[in-house]
């Protein structure tokens, strides 16, 4: 329990400096909580170790950013745009993910690693647009709605993934 505390605190106390300094330059404050992932988290500084407290973050992380999606989305809305989101949505994955799969594969990436990440750089930032399009006054406007629509594809896109854990060993 102290281990979750502790990396709660750390990250809380991180993103907002974060969020104070990248507002002092006129960037967006998610780049800031980027920045603050990637030097706390293992891969550069693991201030913030892999465990369950990391485990239990990210997963809440998750719960949060479907919870403000669902807070801009309408299920009346998908259905009505349902063939549209869902051409959009799959052509943009296969567009971005099938050259960038073949490409890691070229550079020697195992096929399994190659097509996961791949399909990772597929997928559009949620928070970021949905943010930039509310910023802008857009959320409610007709291409907003069809690029929250096309974000809750990319969002619901990875469940099947989180099944098989196959793939967690080349991101460890």
């Amino acid at each position: 329990m102290q281990d979750l505390l502790g990396a709660t605190l750390i990250l809380l106390a991180a993103c907002s400096l974060a969020a104070v300094a990248t507002a002092a330059f006129r960037v967006p404050a998610l780049l800031g909580y980027l920045a603050v992932g990637a030097l706390l988290g293992p891969s550069v500084s693991s201030v913030v170790a892999p465990g369950e407290a990391l485990d239990f973050l990210s997963e809440l992380g998750v719960a949060l950013l479907l919870f403000m999606v669902g807070l801009e989305f309408s299920l009346g809305h998908f259905w009505l745009t349902r063939k549209t989101v869902l051409v959009a949505g799959s052509l943009q994955m296969v567009v971005v993910a099938a050259p960038l799969t073949l490409m890691l594969m070229g550079l020697g990436q195992p096929a399994q690693s190659a097509a996961l990440l791949g399909a990772a750089a597929a997928m559009s930032s949620t928070a970021l647009v949905s943010r930039q399009l509310a910023d802008q006054g857009e959320l409610t406007t007709r291409h907003g709605r069809s690029a929250i629509a096309v974000l809750v594809f990319h969002v619901a896109r990875p469940v099947p993934w989180t099944q098989d854990k196959s793939h967690a060993a080349f991101l460890s």
